[in-house]
């Protein structure tokens, strides 16, 4: 919540407290704040809404002391005490969730009340302020109040997964009101962009998703085309929750009257942040496809159901004599272990049968009985129809990549995300996680030091198959 609120909402207001020069400047500035509206179009129990709320009480504070300090510069007498104060109801919400709607609120007059108490302040809590300005309500069909900052952390659902999560009806509105369909956190940068006056401020938390690909056309993309300009993001973060997922942290200012002065990526000062959320000049950075590597390059399988198994799991089913399920229980190895690993070994197996017939299949008759176990119920409810047909098959085997891979052994594997390329050199009877890619390179090789300043002259230009070659480190690629 911190690295949203700081740079959206504190940062701009302390700037402006701190460069006031007149006792008229200070009241203007004053007359604005009690103006000044926060919205969180997915509050959920108001955790963001309340840090808001406490960091706006304590600019209030220190803006009422900064007024003081120039009218005693101007030998005019102290401003009386506060008697207008921030009003609660300038905080609003949006939430589907209608319990953690009533949460919020609670959440919201404990906020007001603790205020009142750190600042000593001479202001009423009862009866409770209203608001009705936390709406229970769909944040993508409801329409947004005006606000100068939006904060929050959307909803997270990969685009592969909200016919699921939200069922066709849902996902064919989304596509007619929005264009494209996405990862549903992409649905709020779109609306926030489109909401936002000028000047105003926007912060949240999402998938490292919105920085690469499809997602960043329809969201980053979106934003700054829609005149937003990035000033402050983490390109990179774990979650610190139980679910296994990397965010993204951006912040931005639509339509500023002056291009900000100071950027902020990964805690450093840089030059600019582009839509990928690295340093740049470009806020846009887009290149085009090399058609050379078309065929070279893939996506990995996506299972697409319960196929996974523990190393456990494995040993025990390879140990069975009524058939070889070495051809068929295969290392399952993701980026996680490429760059966690030491010794960049495979943390589960899978089970994969490729694009055998069901009849071939059954040849492995342990393993079949897993994956008709844990696999086909949820396959038989898929909407997709080769889910249910096929439920033995992984739901994308990526038929392309396993046809390029046959003549291969060994091959290189990389981490498709990330900001480094680490490689592995690794046998193609392993299967790789959908986020990794299986390349052939073109590639300058350098002496293997990392060196500064300009690139040197490598030399011409190499290519290094799948069957062989040097083993590489980030720097060697140009």
């Amino acid at each position: 919540m911190q690295k949203v609120v700081e740079p959206t909402i504190i940062r701009p207001w302390r700037e402006r407290i701190e460069n006031l020069s007149t006792p008229r400047e200070a009241e203007r500035a004053q007359a604005e704040l009690m103006r000044y509206v926060v919205l969180d179009p997915a509050c959920g129990s108001g955790n963001f809404l309340y840090f808001a709320y406490r960091e706006l009480r304590r600019i209030e504070r220190r803006l009422h002391e900064r007024e003081a300090e120039l009218r005693r510069a101007a030998g005019m007498p102290d401003p009386p005490r506060l008697n207008v104060f921030f009003p609660l109801q300038n905080i609003r919400g949006i939430e589907l969730d209608t319990f953690a709607v009533a949460l919020a609120r609670v959440t919201l007059w404990m906020g007001h009340r603790l205020a009142v108490e750190e600042l000593g302040l001479d202001e009423r809590t009862l009866p409770l302020a209203d608001l009705s300005g936390l709406v229970n309500g769909d944040a993508l069909r409801t329409p947004w109040p005006r606000a100068d900052a939006i904060i929050g952390n959307p909803p997270y659902h990969g685009s592969q997964n909200l016919r699921k999560v939200l069922g066709d009806e849902r996902v064919k509105w989304l596509a007619e009101q929005f264009g494209v369909v996405q990862d549903l956190v992409v649905y709020w940068f779109r609306r926030a962009a489109d909401q936002m006056q000028d000047g105003a401020h926007a912060g949240f938390v999402a998938t490292n998703s919105v920085s690469q690909g499809r997602a960043r056309a329809s969201s980053l993309n979106y934003v700054v085309e829609k005149g937003g300009i990035i000033t402050d993001a983490v390109s990179r973060q774990k979650w610190p929750g139980e679910a296994v997922v990397n965010v993204s942290i951006v912040n931005w200012v639509q339509r500023p009257a002056q291009r900000p002065e100071r950027f902020l990526l990964d805690g450093r000062e840089v030059v600019g942040i582009s839509t990928r959320l690295q340093e740049s000049l470009l806020t846009i950075e887009e290149y085009q496809v090399l058609d050379a590597n078309l065929g070279r390059s893939f996506q990995g399988p996506i299972p697409a159901g319960s196929f996974y198994l523990t190393v456990e799991e494995a040993t025990a089913l390879r140990a069975f004599e009524d058939a070889d399920y070495t051809d068929v229980v295969r290392p399952y190895l993701v980026g996680d272990d490429i760059t966690e690993e030491p010794v960049q070994a495979p943390r589960r197996f899978v089970i994969d049968f490729g694009f055998r017939p069901l009849e071939e299949a059954e040849r492995w008759p342990a393993a079949m009985a897993l994956v008709r176990e844990r696999v086909k119920p949820e396959r038989d409810s898929n909407r997709d129809r080769g889910f249910r047909e096929q439920w033995w098959r992984f739901g994308r085997p990526r038929g392309e990549m396993r046809r390029a891979l046959a003549p291969l052994r060994p091959l290189h594997r990389r981490q498709r995300p990330g900001q480094t390329l680490p490689f592995r050199l690794a046998d193609t009877r392993g299967l790789p996680q959908q986020p990794d890619q299986r390349l052939r390179l073109r590639m300058r090789l350098c002496d293997g030091h990392p060196h500064r300043g300009p690139a040197p002259d490598l030399g011409p230009l190499r290519e290094v198959h799948a069957a062989g070659g040097p083993t590489l480190h980030p720097h060697h690629l140009l």
